[in-house]
């Protein structure tokens, strides 16, 4: 360990002479009281103790603030910051980054929990780190609340992957260009100056569902070195107890929902029209494409089919005519395949030959993109292959369809 990596974590002091914590753990509240209580023990049950918690009340109509000020009023190491109107997370972290203290900073979920030697081992990886280090990814416990277990396999496969160092341009491309990294801004150790920095050039307008990609997009564009500490698995994170889960949802509630999406893209095109270290719209490019993907397989999921199409079209408004329609090839594509290749019967009147039919019409012959030609290749291929299968064993599809029937009795 060098020797000013010795002193920050062992004499940390600030230009006033007052001792500074090691770490600044930032915990936006809002509509979360019932979690919060167990959130805040799991910082109590610390085995290292030299932490400040900055408990950022997002005007929550629960009883958060009260909860924030008693256990503050029981040990310092808490600092409620109660914010009377709700702003939403991304401007509660930005006020929680704008008042923390410490040499290094992490954020957590208030539905969430630390591991009791969370801050103990980060400490250690700190003093074993190189000196230039100011990201460390560290792995993730993962409890699935009525959620499927795919969802959460894949989502702990790649939280938990063991990466190879990246430096400067590599920390982004990784995450949006290659996808191997994701792209939340949980499960991270940001040095503080960074994570200052970077906060102090994002938006100042309110964010919702997306925000993360964001907010990760900007800290990765400016961070000199991120170390991957996934064997370390110390957060724990419960999937489905806020925003995210599967249930269904209105169209308007989905179009709500594609607009804070749509909100988090163009904050992160603005950033990158006055970013001059590298081109940074490509990447901006690749967040708009994944987060489509998340969104329209939300849309596919959670939607009921009588409101698909017109909601579809509405989104195109947001994300551009090419964009949905790719997307709907892509969904396209996908459902059909997975006829063709559980031997299922096939319809002309299945839900995604409507999809196929309003991409073809939001394109309407215009130039469309690279994207939108490979997806309605791959999809009319895979409809032709139904449509021939369905000519040449008529026989084999009515009892197939027969037997579906008696299972689905």
């Amino acid at each position: 360990m060098s020797n000013a990596k010795e002193h920050l974590v062992q004499d940390a002091i600030d230009k006033k002479g007052t001792p500074m914590p090691l770490f600044s753990v930032i915990i936006p509240a809002y509509n979360n009281a019932e979690y919060l209580g167990k959130c805040l023990q799991s910082l109590q049950n610390q085995t290292f103790h030299d932490w400040e918690a900055l408990i950022v009340v997002d005007g929550s109509p629960d009883n958060a603030a009260d909860i924030a000020t008693s256990v503050a009023s029981q040990d310092q190491r808490f600092i409620p910051l109660i914010k009377k109107n709700n702003e939403g997370t991304h401007l509660a972290r930005k006020t929680g980054v704008k008042h923390a203290s410490g040499n290094y900073a992490l954020f957590l979920d208030a539905d969430d929990e630390l591991k009791k030697n969370a801050l103990q081992e980060l400490k250690i990886a700190i003093q074993a780190s190189a000196p230039d280090i100011d990201v460390i990814h560290f792995g993730m416990e993962l409890f699935g609340i009525d959620m499927p277990k795919d969802v959460c396999n894949g989502m702990l496969e790649q939280s938990n992957a063991q990466l190879p160092d990246a430096h400067n341009e590599e920390i982004i491309q990784s995450t949006f260009a290659e996808r191997k990294q994701d792209w939340r801004v949980l499960q991270r150790l940001y040095s503080s100056d960074l994570l200052k920095n970077a906060f102090a050039n994002m938006t100042d307008s309110r964010l919702g569902r997306g925000q993360d990609a964001y907010e990760w997009l900007v800290i990765s564009s400016s961070a000199k070195h991120e170390t991957f500490r996934n064997d370390l698995i110390l957060y724990r994170y419960y999937l489905g107890r806020g925003i995210t889960n599967v249930q269904p949802i209105s169209g308007e509630k989905w179009l709500k929902n594609a607009k804070a999406f749509n909100d988090g893209i163009q904050a992160g095109y603005q950033y990158a029209n006055s970013f001059k270290s590298f081109d940074m719209k490509i990447y901006v490019d690749d967040l708009k494409n994944h987060q489509l993907e998340l969104l329209m397989n939300d849309w596919h999921i959670r939607v009921n089919n009588a409101e698909k199409i017109s909601v579809a079209l509405k989104s195109a408004e947001l994300f551009g005519e090419d964009a949905i329609a790719a997307e709907l090839m892509r969904l396209a594509r996908d459902d059909a395949y997975y006829l063709w290749d559980h031997q299922l019967p096939f319809s002309e009147h299945e839900p995604f030959i409507q999809w196929i039919r309003c991409a073809q019409q939001l394109v309407n012959n215009e130039n469309p993109s690279e994207r939108y030609r490979s997806f309605s290749e791959a999809t009319l291929n895979h409809l032709n292959d139904l449509r021939n299968r369905e000519k040449q064993s008529p026989h084999i599809n009515t009892l197939l369809q027969k037997v579906k029937q008696i299972f689905i009795r």
